[in-house]
């Protein structure tokens, strides 16, 4: 056999077609500890965590100051309107019978509270008229809202508001101008109003709204019709919601019928035996605001107006300035929030700024009908600032929201420049707002306090003080008269409500 001769290759006829890499394997990687891999995974929530800080911040931060606000500055005594109303409804709750029913839908000023009223009974059974325990109760009602409407915000918007934007609205919401609502515990009426009110928007703001929907929200504005007048305008602003998605609701109009029919067969039974005189209403009617037209807007305006507090020596003509201005704003973003085109998640489900700004106005009109005869100085009040915090609450929404929709999208130069000075003139309001708010509610808080405190030691020793001292202290931090006091402090006194109970 003869031996195999390796093969010659001329010198240029190996090209590099005919070379064939070699595989080079790769180096192993170096394993890594348990730690490393735990470290590794902390590093982009650690990253997260920080970015949404500032948000989270700023959504907790408003409602515990509230809160503690509420826990620090309330007093457990009763005043004026707990009397008439929270004491009578804890007295004859536990007898039920005509008295009780009769009670229960009698009329207070222009209020049926009937609602309310089985509030105070149930307060009254679990403990024993604690008011302290009720304005908690109220404060943590209020910041569920709050929960709700940043719900609706998102759905409106279809994202949350950024961390200064959620620092404004909820600085606003929970604004110290209306620190006399948080610190009187008969005030429960209006907040479980409010908490209603932006319910049925969050029912009425589902994807597909049929009979079962409207349903819902028929059964949530009657309970709210029958807490407060206020609670009527609940009607009003349903419809405007129907009306706002009439493309997309099918037999939508079959639907705001049904809603029509139940508004007014509601408004009727409400009316029905109703007393309209000023004697019966708490100082005004609606024949007194239609006789003195140029003294009702005034009122009006004062009190939109009033929302900043403060002023000095020209408080009324600047907060019924102010009050002109946010009124033409907010029917100016009403109008433009019930036309605006949807895009991209924008305006989707809920006319929410709308809503709001219709809530507030009509508010104002039933204050303005109500309390026009006590005066311009009744229009001043801090209770009646509640409604004109949802004012500035819609306009803020619509406004900041417009302007970052603006900014996101391609948009003309003129436009984005009038959404962003819009905003921020906007903004420089708010910060007024909260500023003057704030400093003006922890010293009037602060008054309350003592106030309360004086009328406790009143009421706790009244059969010991000096006839004309206790009428005095009454008459100023109790209740209007001595005379009228005193059988409703024996009833305090023989059910063990209230300071009796400690």
């Amino acid at each position: 056999m003869k031996p195999i001769q390796p093969a010659t290759i001329a010198p240029g006829s190996l090209t590099k077609d005919h070379v064939q890499p070699v595989p080079v394997p790769e180096p192993e990687p170096e394993p890594i500890t348990r730690a490393e891999a735990q470290n590794s995974l902390r590093r982009p929530r650690s990253r997260k965590l920080a970015a949404r800080l500032p948000a989270v911040m700023a959504l907790i931060l408003p409602p515990v100051l509230y809160l503690a606000f509420v826990e620090h500055y309330s007093v457990n005594v009763l005043v004026f309107d707990d009397w008439s109303v929270e004491v009578i409804a804890a007295h004859l709750g536990p007898h039920l019978g005509k008295p009780f029913f009769q009670n229960l839908w009698l009329q207070y000023n222009e209020h049926r509270l009937v609602v309310p009223k089985l509030l105070f009974m149930v307060f009254g059974e679990l403990t024993a008229l604690n008011v302290k325990t009720m304005m908690m109760f109220n404060a943590v009602m209020f910041v569920a809202t709050y929960v709700i409407l940043l719900r609706l915000i998102r759905t409106y918007c279809g994202r949350s508001p950024g961390a200064l934007a959620l620092l404004l609205l909820g600085a606003v919401w929970f604004s110290l101008s209306d620190f006399e609502s948080a610190l009187l515990s008969a005030q429960l009426s209006w907040y479980l109003i409010l908490f209603l009110l932006l319910l049925c928007l969050l029912v009425m703001a589902r994807e597909r709204v049929n009979y079962w929907v409207i349903g819902g929200a028929v059964v949530i504005a009657v309970l709210a019709s029958i807490s407060s007048l206020q609670g009527l305008i609940l009607w009003p602003v349903g419809l405007l919601c129907l009306w706002r998605r009439r493309n997309e609701i099918l037999q939508w109009r079959r639907m705001s019928l049904l809603w029509v029919i139940c508004a007014g067969a509601t408004t009727a039974f409400y009316f029905r035996g109703f007393n309209l005189s000023t004697s019966a209403t708490g100082g005004s009617s609606p024949t007194l605001t239609l006789d003195h037209p140029i003294t009702a807007l005034k009122f009006f305006f004062v009190d939109v107006g009033s929302v900043v507090p403060g002023g000095g020596a020209y408080s009324y003509l600047l907060h019924g300035l102010l009050g002109i201005g946010l009124t033409g704003l907010g029917v100016a973003v009403l109008v433009r929030s019930m036309t605006e085109v949807r895009r991209n998640g924008f305006g989707a489900l809920t006319p929410l700024p709308a809503a709001l700004i219709l809530f507030g106005l009509l508010f104002d009109v039933a204050a303005m009908v109500g309390r026009v005869g006590l005066g311009e100085a009744a229009a001043r009040a801090p209770r009646y600032t509640m409604p004109n915090l949802f004012l500035l609450v819609g306009i803020a929404i619509y406004m900041f929201m417009r302007a970052s929709n603006t900014l996101k999208h391609r948009e003309r130069s003129t436009l984005k420049f009038m959404a962003v000075a819009g905003s921020f003139l906007f903004s420089i309001l708010l910060f007024v707002q909260i500023a003057e708010s704030t400093t003006y509610g922890l010293e009037q808080a602060t008054i309350s306090q003592r106030q309360r405190e004086i009328a406790l030691y009143t009421l706790q020793n009244l059969p010991r003080l000096p006839t004309a001292i206790a009428e005095q202290r009454v008459s100023k931090y109790v209740y209007p008269n001595l005379a009228a006091l005193e059988p409703l402090w024996r009833i305090v006194r023989q059910d063990h409500l209230n300071f009796f109970a400690q």
